[in-house]
């Protein structure tokens, strides 16, 4: 099984967003997902000595859990990602 995450978001007043991109393969271990991250992006237009960076990430070894219609990955900084199942 193989992911890839894209999120953009505003660390800085700024015109342009902030965003992060991931991806590479991930296995689930009881209520722990270990995301592999084979390419890790971030993009910060406001930071003058680093505004792109790419190189591969450490794995990151997350909780999760499901509550109705949601999934929720906890990470290991302790942001949260939520994922709601869209209804066909």
């Amino acid at each position: 099984h193989f992911y890839s995450a894209n999120v953009r978001f505003r660390l800085a007043d700024g015109p342009n967003e902030d965003a992060n991109g991931n991806a590479g393969p991930y296995h689930v271990n009881g209520d722990e997902i270990v995301f592999e991250q084979w390419v890790q992006v971030h993009v910060r237009p406001e930071d003058a000595k680093h505004p792109i960076l790419s190189h591969e990430g450490a794995p990151e070894h997350s909780k999760f859990y499901r509550r109705g219609n949601k999934l929720t990955f906890v990470f290991p900084s302790g942001n949260r990602y939520e994922l709601e199942r869209a209804v066909e």
